[in-house]
């Protein structure tokens, strides 16, 4: 190995780190001010949403605030389920037949308007989890069965739990 690579502190051929000699004066956002920031390839948050949009299009229903979304309504109904499952939890009884068909419903037929649905409450909460929570009560709203237990609805989870495990779903 030629010495001047070896005297690179970055372990880069000599030269190719000159940039730590370059001074940037202070950034600020009107230093910068935007300019046409119509969305496309150049002004994605990130190559992925831009020139290899196409090529990552399957891992969107998995990886997109959408997936996220989805696999935390899918964490709140299983847990639900599980309550219910619990013959110890008196006050949260079995669910019928038809009331487990529709809650497995609600994670199958999950769409982007029911994330968005959830995205405009969330607007008024300010909270991710709880607007999730709350559209879920809405959706079952004509469940008598559900809404006898509805408070079971987040029982015992910080919202953090139902961001973990929606984040493990996601990488499923």
């Amino acid at each position: 190995m030629p010495a001047a690579a070896r005297a690179a502190p970055c372990h880069l051929a000599a030269g190719a780190c000159m940039l730590k000699f370059v001074r940037f004066p202070a950034c600020r956002a009107a230093t910068f001010p935007a300019k046409d920031m119509t969305f496309n390839a150049l002004t994605a948050l990130s190559p992925l949403d831009g020139r290899y949009a196409a090529k990552v299009e399957s891992l969107r229903i998995h990886f997109s605030e959408y997936g996220l979304i989805r696999n935390r309504v899918r964490v709140e109904i299983e847990w639900l389920k599980k309550l219910a499952s619990a013959h110890e939890i008196s006050e949260c009884p079995a669910f019928s037949d038809f009331t487990l068909v529709e809650l497995n419903a609600l994670i199958t037929d999950f769409s982007v308007a029911d994330a968005e649905a959830i995205k405009a409450i969330e607007a008024r909460t300010n909270h991710d989890v709880k607007a999730m929570e709350y559209w879920l009560k809405d959706r079952l709203a004509g469940n008598a069965e559900v809404m006898r237990v509805s408070e079971f609805i987040h029982f015992g989870c910080t919202s953090e739990d139902i961001n973990n495990v929606s984040h493990a779903l996601m990488l499923k």
